[in-house]
């Protein structure tokens, strides 16, 4: 069960449009830093998948410190310029930890 406490892993999946994908990581990397200032950020690191796509994974404090993000700066600049960026639409999956093993190896 989620509770404002527990720590949030959230992986946003972003597909570049044709042509698209260095001006995509140009914003995206640019906005990085401003995020790492945000309160509850724990994890904030963007990835390219082997198929092109960028990749977010992200740890926060709790599902309020997610929710303050969402309504950031950092959000609300890039949110606007997305639009022609993307081929699709993204795919934000968020998740809390099933812990197991050792506790430094078994969660985000």
């Amino acid at each position: 069960m989620t509770t404002a406490s527990n720590p949030i892993v959230v992986v946003a999946v972003f597909t570049p449009a044709e042509g698209k994908k260095e001006e995509l990581t140009a914003l995206f990397t640019e906005a990085v830093a401003k995020v790492h200032t945000e309160p509850g950020c724990h994890l904030y690191s963007l990835h390219e998948s082997s198929d092109g796509n960028l990749i977010f994974i992200e740890k926060w404090e709790s599902a309020d410190a997610l929710q303050v993000h969402s309504t950031a700066p950092a959000l609300t600049e890039v949110g606007p310029k997305l639009g022609p960026l993307l081929g699709a639409a993204p795919q934000v999956t968020t998740m809390t930890a099933i812990p197991a093993g050792d506790a430094t190896k078994g969660a985000l």
